[in-house]
């Protein structure tokens, strides 16, 4: 038990590294890359943060003598008169273990209530107009999948639901066709890079380092990039007027009042973050002065 511990603070500590330097460098060296390279530096840190190495088995020797075993790999041998019934690491084990689920379930139920809330509010979309604009996106994305698009009252801003059954919903508002065609690149762009499946993977690992302050800046680093990427997805090969047309259906979507807040795990089209919003903005004004990455 108390190699996990270890193991997973050791992991900690490597991660909060490149953390710290995004807090020092994002706006000095970090914009002068594409948003693309620092949304996979976000995944990176991400993965490596789910990466738990080394871990060990513990069994009773007597099993292994009776089975006429000499010896195995990361098996470690203990005698019974060695444990004790709780140590100080088997205590932070049970912290830890408190505080990660503590963390997940707090998401989970988050994930409940809007999807209950869905539920009453939602309808779906049925316009002829609506679905040609939507199957024109998927096909020029190359996305084959059935996808669902529904109406949402109380919604602000459209949004990518769900991982598996993925659907797209908008607010119950009438758009003309150059917005919706924006809104679902957008949508389905993020279902192309499954965002939503990041997302969750991002969860996870900060549920496993909930204890350490500086997960709370990747996850705001990566929100931002995420979306700062998908919209350099979505203007890519685009002209001035495209970037102005979709910063307006951007800045649009403020003048609706949210009563039904995404979550983390679902991709909205604007989070109603202002600060965001406004980077956002002048990253679609920027993209022609940003470097390519090498990856």
């Amino acid at each position: 038990m108390s190699y996990i511990i270890y193991d997973i603070l050791k992991t900690s500590v490597y991660i909060s590294i490149p953390i710290i330097l995004i807090a020092l460098l994002k706006n000095k060296f970090l914009s002068k890359y594409t948003y693309k390279f620092n949304y996979i530096l976000c995944i990176l840190i991400t993965l490596r943060m789910l990466f738990i190495s080394n871990i060990q088995i513990y069994l009773p020797a007597y099993f292994f003598k009776a089975q006429n075993t000499t010896s195995l790999k990361n098996i470690y041998y203990l005698n019974n008169e060695n444990i004790s019934l709780l140590n100080q690491t088997e205590i932070l084990f049970i912290i830890w273990i408190i505080g990660a689920l503590y963390f997940l379930l707090k998401n989970i139920s988050k994930q409940i209530m809007f999807y209950n809330k869905l539920k009453n509010v939602a309808s779906n979309v049925s316009d002829y107009n609506v679905l040609n604009i939507f199957e024109e996106e998927k096909k020029a994305l190359n996305i084959k999948k059935n996808i669902d698009i529904f109406k949402v009252d109380g919604l602000s801003s459209p949004a990518l639901i769900k991982i598996l059954g993925s659907r797209i919903i908008i607010p119950n508002k009438d758009y003309d066709k150059k917005q919706l065609k924006w809104i679902f690149r957008h949508e389905l762009i993020h279902l192309k890079r499954k965002d939503n499946l990041l997302k969750l993977l991002l969860i996870i690992a900060c549920a496993i380092h909930w204890f350490n302050p500086l997960i709370k800046i990747l996850r705001v680093y990566f929100d931002e990039q995420c979306e700062l990427s998908c919209d350099e997805k979505v203007l890519k090969k685009s002209n001035i007027n495209d970037i102005k047309e979709y910063a307006l259906v951007l800045v649009n979507t403020l003048r609706y009042r949210n009563t039904l807040k995404a979550t983390i795990l679902d991709s909205q089209f604007n989070a109603n973050q202002i600060n965001l919003i406004k980077r956002r903005i002048e990253g679609m004004m920027n993209l022609k002065n940003v470097k390519k990455e090498h990856l």
